[in-house]
């Protein structure tokens, strides 16, 4: 305590404390790459940890107001039907391509945004997708690892 009474360095002590959480999130979390996703193909590249190359190809195709499964898609709703989805996805991993089913990704409408996020056995592809107005928002994640996709 100091002359006065009061605690002397309790700010202080608060700043550096919040420093440290600061410095721990930055060393642990490694930084998401992203991408913006358009109509046609979209490449994006990351690495494992282990240092093998990911590719990943998301390719975004229109769907037709007659389509069927225009109102069945993740990211339409009845104010708002999807106006494209995920028409192919295509992952690589180190020069290998990994098999990913269509029922994976078919139904995933309104596709805006591609990222990777870091994994114990690799890496985590998500996409984002929805019509923009919160109800029809939604997160997928692929968990691409050396050999497979979970």
């Amino acid at each position: 305590m100091g002359k006065s009474g009061r605690v002397v360095g309790t700010s202080a002590c608060a700043l550096l404390a919040t420093i440290a959480c600061f410095l721990v999130m930055l060393c642990c979390v490694s930084p998401a790459l992203s991408l913006d996703l358009k109509y046609g193909d979209n490449v994006l590249r990351g690495k494992m940890r282990a240092g093998q190359e990911v590719v990943v190809n998301v390719e975004v195709d229109s769907l037709s107001a007659a389509s069927p499964i225009v109102n069945k898609v993740w990211g339409s709703s009845g104010m708002a039907p999807a106006e494209n989805h995920v028409g192919a996805l295509r992952v690589q991993v180190g020069g290998g391509e990994l098999i990913i089913r269509l029922s994976a990704y078919a139904d995933l409408g309104e596709p805006y945004s591609a990222g990777f996020e870091p994994s114990v056995r690799g890496v985590v592809l998500v996409l984002l997708g929805g019509a923009g107005d919160g109800y029809s928002e939604y997160r997928a994640r692929f968990y691409i690892e050396p050999d497979v996709l979970r």
